[in-house]
């Protein structure tokens, strides 16, 4: 480097050069970093979207619906007991039910059955 440079001898020209298209390619290279970004952040967001979400609806499943319940749960419907007791068939619930009955109950039963379309 032997040489001094001098601002002078130059002139208006510029000192530099750049490739033939630089500005360009250059243009378009930062687009393309700049859209894959965003179609990361919007990716990103999305999966914490769906995450905080999937973690809510856990939650308030939790919360509304408990993992313990009772085995058995009785409520009276009219003269029937329903039973929910996860222990016992159709069956057994039925023959519970037609010893609760009374005399007439069981004979409205009878009357109404004879007119069923359904049993054959």
């Amino acid at each position: 480097m032997g040489k001094e440079f001098d601002f002078k001898n130059i002139g208006k020209q510029m000192p530099y050069r750049t490739p033939d298209d630089f500005f360009g390619k250059m243009q378009e290279q930062m687009l393309e970093r700049v859209c894959t970004e965003r179609v990361n952040k919007l990716h990103r967001m999305r999966m914490i979207v769906s995450a905080v979400l999937t973690v809510a609806a856990v939650l308030l499943g939790i919360v509304f619906f408990p993992v313990s319940r009772p085995a058995t749960e009785e409520e009276a419907v009219g003269p029937f007991v329903v039973s929910a007791d996860l222990g016992s068939s159709y069956p057994d619930a039925m023959d519970y039910c037609i010893a609760s009955m009374s005399d007439e109950e069981l004979s409205e039963w009878v009357e109404l059955s004879e007119c069923d379309v359904f049993i054959d």
